[in-house]
C-alpha cells in the first residue's frame, strides 16, 4: 500500500475514534500517564497561571437529574455562534453516570450540537458549540444517562 492510501486509512480510523468518543481526543504520553485533560489547570484562571482563561465561574444552580445531584457552572460568557464551557459537578459519593450530555438552545435540541461531557477529576467538563441564533428561551440543557434507569434532562438559564 502506498503512503497516500496508508495516510487516508489512518485518518479515517482517527476520525472514527473521535466520533465514537464524543469528539474528545486525548493522547497518552507513556504507560500509566493520566488522560485527564484538565490536570494541573482550572478554567477560571488566566492562561498565564495554568488555566484555560474561559472566565469566572457563574453558578447556574443545583438540582437532581436522573437521581444524580449536580451543581452546574458556566465558565465565562456564552455568545451566539461561539462556544460555551460548563462544569457539571456531582455531589460526593454518587455512582458515576454512563454519560452526561449538554447543548445550548431549545429543549428538543433542534439547531444545537450536543456534546458529551468529559470526566475531569470530580466534575464533568463540557465544551459546547453555541447556535448562531440564541432566543430568550435558549438554555443550557444537561442530560444525564444514569448507570441504570432512564435518562433525564434539565434546563439552566444562561448568565451573561
Amino acid at each position: 500500500m502506498n503512503n497516500s492510501k496508508t495516510m487516508k486509512a489512518a485518518l479515517a480510523a482517527a476520525v472514527t475514534v473521535v466520533m465514537m468518543t464524543g469528539g474528545s481526543v486525548f493522547a497518552q504520553a507513556k504507560p500509566g500517564a493520566t488522560l485527564d485533560p484538565h490536570a494541573g489547570h482550572n478554567h477560571a484562571a488566566p492562561a498565564a497561571t495554568g488555566g484555560h482563561a474561559h472566565g469566572d465561574a457563574k453558578d447556574l444552580g443545583t438540582t437532581t437529574i436522573a437521581s444524580l445531584k449536580v451543581n452546574v457552572s458556566q465558565m465565562g460568557d456564552v455568545a451566539a455562534g461561539g462556544h460555551g464551557v460548563f462544569e457539571i459537578t456531582p455531589a460526593a459519593g454518587q455512582t458515576d453516570p454512563k454519560a452526561v450530555r449538554v447543548w445550548v438552545g431549545a429543549e428538543n435540541g433542534v439547531g444545537s450540537v450536543k456534546a458529551k461531557a468529559a470526566k475531569a477529576g470530580d466534575a464533568y467538563d463540557a465544551h459546547v458549540e453555541v447556535p448562531k441564533a440564541l432566543t430568550p428561551e435558549s438554555s443550557l440543557w444537561v442530560e444525564v444517562e444514569p448507570a441504570t434507569g432512564k435518562k433525564e434532562k434539565v434546563g439552566f438559564t444562561l448568565k451573561q
